[in-house]
This record gives C-alpha cells, structure tokens and sequence, in this order.
C-alpha cells in the first residue's frame, strides 16, 4: 500500500503511518478541500476506472482502495464483516472531473441495475441534475453540451422500457430549482411523447431538447425564479430573454438537431401568438416545443417554491385546461391529463417544507391576490403604467358615470369560458360561449366577443385560484363596440353569488 500511495495524486501529502495532514489553519488559510464523497453504490464495477477511490477511517485518515477492494480497509475499531460497504466513498478534488465524466457515462447500466433496488432511480436522477447544475453555473460550451447529449442517449435508451420510465419519473424533485425542474421535463415528456406514439428515431434528441430548453437560464439570478409576485420591469427582461440567450449558445453546438434549438427559443411561445420572445403563432410551433411548453407549466405548477407549495397534478391539470384555448396543444394536454387521472404522473417525490409564515398558505389559507388565475404558479409581466387604482377614476361608463376602481388592473390575455346564469334553467341549458380577457383585477373583469352582452346581465366565469378553481359570478356593466367590430365587455365580480 505504502507504494501506491506516493503515486497518487490526492491534493495534499500522504503519510504511510500518520495519513493525511490538513491544512495548518495558524497559517490564515481556509481548509482546502481535497477529498469528496461519493455514493459507494453508485460506483458499481470499477473495472476501467482511471482515477483512485479512498475510504476514510474512523479517525478521518484517508486510506486508498482499490477496485478489488470495494468496500476498502475497515474502520479503525471497527470488526469486519464478509459484506461490509460504507455508505460513501472519496475521490481526490483533483479527479473529481474525471468521476463525474465516469459515472454520466454509466447512467444506462445504473438504471438497469436491479440489485440496487428504487434506489437506483433517485442515484440516476441525481447524476443528470448535477451535469444540468453544472451546465447553468458555467457558460454552456460545446463540450457540456456534448455531454448532455451523450447522458440523453442513455435516458432515450432506457425510456424505451415503459415501467422503468414510469418509475424513474416518481423521483422527480418537488422543490423548484432550474437543474431539477430540466430533468423533470425531460422525463415527463418522454412518457407523455411515448404514449402519443412518438416513436420516432428522435427520442435522444427529444430528451436532449428537453435538458437543454432552459440553457437560457444560466446567468441568471436564482433570486429572480424565487421572487413572490410581480417581477420588476428590469427583472420581467431578464426572463423574457433566456429563450432568446438559450438559442444563441446552442447554435454554438457542433451537429446539434435544429429541433433542440426551437424548443430552447420557442417554449414559450403560444399557439396564439401571446406568448414571448418572438409572438409567434401556431403555424412557427413544432409539436416538440408545444410539448415542452405543456409539460414546462406543468412541472412548475406542482413545483413547491420558499413561498408556496406546488399544486396537486391533478389541480395543475384543472388551470392548465382552463387557460387550454390558444395558449397550449390540445392533445398533448389531453394525454398529460388522461396520464395524471391515471396515475401514471403523479405528485413529486419531494415536496417543499412547510413551516413559519409559509404554513398557513400552504394549508391552504389563500389570500385576495390568489384569486388571479396562476398568478404566484407563472412569472408574470409587471404592471403596466396606465393601470388605474381608485385614486385614479377611469373613462366614463356608458351611463355617464365615472368608474371608481377599486383594485388595480393587471393586463392578462387569456380565453375563458363564460356562461349566462338563467334563473331556473337546468346547467345544459345554459348559454356558454368563449372570450378573451383583456384585463383582470380583484374586483371584476374585461373581455372581448365578437358579439355583445346585455347591461346587468347576471354570467359565471371559471377562475382557477391556485388551488382548484372557482366559478365566480359576475355582473355585465359596460359593453361597448370597437372600431373593429368586437366588443368589449366589463364585468364586476359578485362574489355573494
């Protein structure tokens, strides 16, 4: 043993008798990092590997092992056992790189090791979170794209087997985080794709467009993501622009399909033409990006944040449908839907904790401002300047009288369903057609028809509120013809209704 050690780099010196020395903190240095751990499990077969393994001793002395050694000298004090393993094991800081490269490649053959049991999944996930974590803290090259691209072959190779992909994607994290949330992506729009028939050769590419359609994030400040409410204009810029950064970094990629980079520029476009950074519409959206765009909402819609917790999928299904016409696919939601009432998509392995001023929120004590359809789930644009408040009386109504506004405006373009209330009428009796809000505040809302609606006439509109929605009643108090023909209509919200 004492031979190999003076061979082997480990980021400070090794005594044969004495073992590793730490750094002397009289000298004013922080302690230097010089061993990490690792899980024993995730190791496997060592045959091949190109860098030594150390296992620490119960008095913190860093002994090397060997691949014939798996489990490494036993601790000191310790009575050995025929099937002894530690928990984790050490690789040199310096050939840390080298670990990480080693392990991304063995993904496949993690998952398909059945000895190690569920575990197995959650080791796997955590091997492609650290390579997208490692992607967003560094400028996105080629060569980490390259890797990327290489662990997505595995994940495509894998995800041809339905019950391991259905399981792997049980592990899913619950706390949003960009890297986390990359992977969920990635897995939920493989099983959502594979039960489309997507079958195509494409399934590698899908999952690396699927890892790599917030690259655009890098950079960006995690405060940002985190932040409760409205984004400042500056920061609202920010957001609007990391398809944008995504798209330009990728391009950079050697031989990489044109398809990846759409989903990066694209995902947040809309069908409808609303959505950012370019308002394209249906025609410009590949059925890879209208995918990413329904799985992207839905994933950080169940994704618990320091202020909220995540909905049940089930209850992120419910606003999803109802902001469906124009803004998402059809019949990808319709699958993700069947998926979730299935329970083949459920809740993430990991929620967020709950505790302090977040516990009532999270109990479900949900204020005023909540009742904004997935205001506080989506990051929204901030207020625009010629939002009124009721210091600042609006245009005249049609009755002559000025519009005291009691709560601000928040412009939001969204169709929604509305439905005369007939006193007496049986529910499939009902008039129901669709509009398009304009703008929305707590005490009512305005929407465009093409036809109009009658002053004081009593209509029910379906708010989703973050938890499962409500249909709230409203009463018609403006409706006017624009130059184009439309008409917009007011409503104030009843709430006693």
């Amino acid at each position: 043993m004492s031979e190999r050690c003076d061979q082997i780099p480990c980021g400070g010196p090794i005594s044969t008798t004495e073992g590793w020395q730490p750094p002397d903190p009289t000298e004013g240095a922080p302690p230097v990092v010089t061993h990490v751990a690792v899980p024993a499990a995730i190791l496997g077969e060592r045959s091949g590997l190109k860098f030594p393994l150390w296992h620490k001793q119960a008095d913190s002395q860093m002994v090397p092992c060997g691949p014939a050694d798996p489990a490494g000298p036993p601790e000191v004090g310790a009575t050995p056992t025929a099937d002894a393993q530690p928990e984790h094991l050490y690789v040199a800081s310096g050939d840390y790189y080298l670990y990480r490269k080693w392990v991304e490649s063995r993904v496949g053959r993690l998952l398909a090791d059945a000895k190690l049991g569920e575990r197995r999944f959650e080791l796997a996930y955590q091997v492609v979170v650290q390579l997208i974590q490692e992607m967003l803290e560094s400028w996105p090259g080629a060569e980490l794209v390259a890797r990327v691209q290489r662990v997505a072959g595995q994940i495509a190779a894998a995800a041809s087997d339905d019950a391991l992909l259905r399981q792997w994607s049980c592990v899913r994290a619950g706390e949003y985080a960009t890297a986390s949330h990359s992977v969920n992506v990635c897995l939920l729009s493989l099983l959502v794709a594979r039960s489309l028939g997507w079958a195509e050769d494409g399934q590698s590419e899908l999952a690396a467009a699927m890892l790599l359609h917030d690259a655009g994030k890098s950079g960006v400040p995690d405060a940002i993501w985190e932040r409760e409410g409205r984004l400042q204009p500056a920061d609202w810029d920010l957001v609007r622009q990391h398809p944008v950064r995504g798209g330009a970094w990728l391009l950079h990629a050697t031989g990489l399909d044109a398809r990846i980079i759409k989903v990066a520029t694209r995902h947040h476009e809309q069908p409808n033409g609303q959505g950012y950074p370019f308002g394209l519409a249906s025609n410009d959206l590949d059925r890879w990006t209208r995918l990413c765009a329904v799985v992207d909402t839905f994933d950080r819609l169940t994704s618990g944040r320091s202020f909220r917790r995540g909905l049940e999928p089930r209850q992120a299904m419910t606003a999803i449908r109802a902001a469906l016409i124009g803004r998402f696919d059809r019949e990808v939601v319709d699958q993700l839907h069947r998926l979730v009432l299935d329970d083949v998509v459920g809740q993430p392995a990991k929620g967020p904790a709950e505790s302090g001023a977040n516990a009532g929120a999270a109990a479900g004590n949900r204020g005023p401002r909540e009742l904004l359809p997935l205001e506080g789930y989506l990051p929204l644009p901030p207020l625009k300047p010629e939002i009124r408040t009721d210091d600042r009386p609006a245009r005249p109504s049609a009755s002559g009288q000025p519009n005291r506004r009691r709560f601000p405006r928040h412009a939001y373009r969204m169709p929604c369903r509305v439905r005369y209330v007939r006193p007496g009428a049986a529910a499939q009796d009902h008039i129901s057609f669709w509009v398009t809000a304009v703008d929305l505040s707590r005490g009512g809302i305005q929407f465009v028809h093409e036809g109009p609606v009658p002053l004081s006439e009593v209509i029910s509109l379906f708010l989703p509120d973050g938890n499962q929605g409500r249909h709230v009643n409203a009463r018609v108090v403006r409706c006017q013809r624009e130059a184009g023909g439309a008409y917009s209509i007011a409503a104030r919200f009843d709430f006693q209704r």
